[in-house]
């Protein structure tokens, strides 16, 4: 079996499918005939299995499979792969069009889902299944170029036509016609890559004219019908790397932005994807904030963050086991003391200096988890299946995740969205004699939700027992 995570909405949503799938890494070439899917929050109640595998059938353990459908507000279904690549969860979607997406060990998308029929005759991003269960057979996903195809083996239908909802970001921004400077606060998005994500982002030397605006930062060009020089207010399109997008900034400093993404790229490369995270953590040595830039074809050469608990700014260095800079290095570890922070939020400035030039991007630390779960099993000695067990921190809100790890750190199994106090092992076959390690973590909580927080906050507490 695997990790779940199971999600709802509070929008349409549909009755429980089962669904299977099986993934592997290679090279994908598939014509789109519809159009790109996406978004993903927590929730969801789709039963889904799937396994996610590397190139030569390796195990992409720490990936994860997210789907959602195409309501508005939406319901979606996520799951992390265990060592095994198995993964599973639950997600209400019978009868209602969705699309998928993979994720990287940090939590960036890196990959979409084209789905196929056993012909390979019709292809597209969405897909509806109307009985209980669902197969989705081998999804093979291409890391390199962002995109995973999966050939349906039962009743799936695939959707050619877009549905209501989708991907869509709001909130205000500033523009200094003068000196090129655009200033986007990003308030809500569902974005999961190649789109805004919640915080503030500046675009230097923006450049406008009546039927153009090119953004160098990220050499990205939208066009409109019509407008005046130096005049942003309008409705913009753009395209990139397959993937189609619609700005409108309104007159009263408001904008809106909808996308419809085809791939993922593995950079973000200025294109405001979640790649730039600040994640505040809580541990009992004290609280946190955890720097780390996505990066795996390593298309920037320097990173540099600047924000508060940082001196001036701190340079990240690449980390080669995460495809990432920072993420775990030392300096990416921006440490706060032992009282809970105040004056929050907090805004980290990433920035970049890549292929396209220098760019800037911010990621947001909004709150932390103050508390942290007590009594913590299992200890000493496990036979048979292990099941984990904790006293919760009394907020019938509050989501939990479980992380295994072998003796040498290595992943092993995790689940970081359970509503109670306990769950029940379902990863790989444990080795006798090991002594495991294990988190178990607050994830969100009525004090601190992360629902559309792309970095997160977590508090944890640390665990070992000895297999037998």
């Amino acid at each position: 079996c695997s990790s779940s995570k199971s999600s709802t909405g509070s929008g349409t949503s549909g009755q429980p499918i089962s669904m299977s799938v099986v993934l592997e890494q290679g090279t994908v070439n598939v014509a789109v005939s519809s159009y790109g899917a996406g978004i993903f929050k927590t929730g969801g109640a789709l039963v889904k299995s799937s396994q996610l595998s590397a190139l030569s059938a390796m195990p992409l353990t720490g990936y994860s499979l997210y789907c959602v459908t195409f309501t508005s507000p939406t319901v979606s279904g996520s799951g992390k792969a265990d060592a095994s690549g198995n993964v599973t969860f639950t997600f209400n979607a019978s009868g209602i069009p969705f699309g998928c997406f993979i994720l990287d060990q940090n939590g960036t998308g890196v990959a979409t889902v084209t789905f196929s029929n056993s012909s390979g005759s019709n292809n597209g991003q969405a897909v509806s299944f109307s009985g209980g269960t669902a197969n989705l057979g081998t999804i093979t996903v291409d890391l390199a170029n962002g995109e995973a195809q999966a050939t349906l083996t039962s009743a799936g239908t695939i959707v050619s036509t877009p549905p209501s909802g989708g991907l869509r970001a709001s909130g205000t921004y500033t523009w200094d016609s003068t000196t090129g400077s655009l200033t986007l606060n990003i308030t809500s998005s569902n974005f999961v890559c190649n789109g805004p994500t919640i915080g503030t982002k500046t675009q230097p030397g923006v450049t406008v004219s009546a039927t153009t605006m090119i953004w160098q930062g990220n050499n990205l060009t939208w066009n409109r019908s019509s407008g005046t020089a130096g005049n942003i207010i309008g409705t913009w399109t753009a395209s990139d790397n397959g993937n189609s997008y619609t700005l409108i900034f309104n007159t009263d400093g408001t904008l809106s932005i909808t996308g419809n993404i085809v791939s993922c790229s593995g950079s973000s490369g200025g294109s405001g994807g979640p790649a730039a995270v600040a994640e505040a953590q809580h541990w009992s040595s004290g609280y946190l904030v955890q720097l780390r830039y996505s990066d795996p074809s390593k298309a920037a050469t320097a990173v540099t963050v600047t924000g508060y608990g940082i001196t001036g700014s701190v340079a990240l260095t690449y980390n080669n086991n995460m495809s990432s800079w920072g993420s775990g290095t030392p300096e990416s570890q921006i440490s706060l003391g032992t009282s809970a922070p105040t004056g929050l939020p907090f805004n980290y400035i990433f920035t970049i200096t890549d292929t396209t030039g220098t760019w800037a991007t911010t990621s947001t630390v909004p709150c932390f988890q103050t508390q942290f779960v007590t009594n913590i099993s299992p200890t000493g000695t496990v036979t048979g299946t292990p099941t984990f067990g904790w006293t919760g921190i009394g907020d019938s809100n509050a989501i939990y995740g479980v992380e295994l790890n072998d003796n040498t750190g290595k992943f092993v199994w995790a689940d970081y969205y359970i509503s109670g106090t306990s769950i029940v092992y379902s990863g790989p076959a444990l080795i006798s004699g090991m002594t495991y390690g294990y988190v178990v973590s607050v994830q969100s909580s009525s004090a601190c939700n992360n629902q559309g927080v792309s970095g997160g906050s977590s508090s944890s507490v640390t665990g070992t027992f000895t297999y037998q």
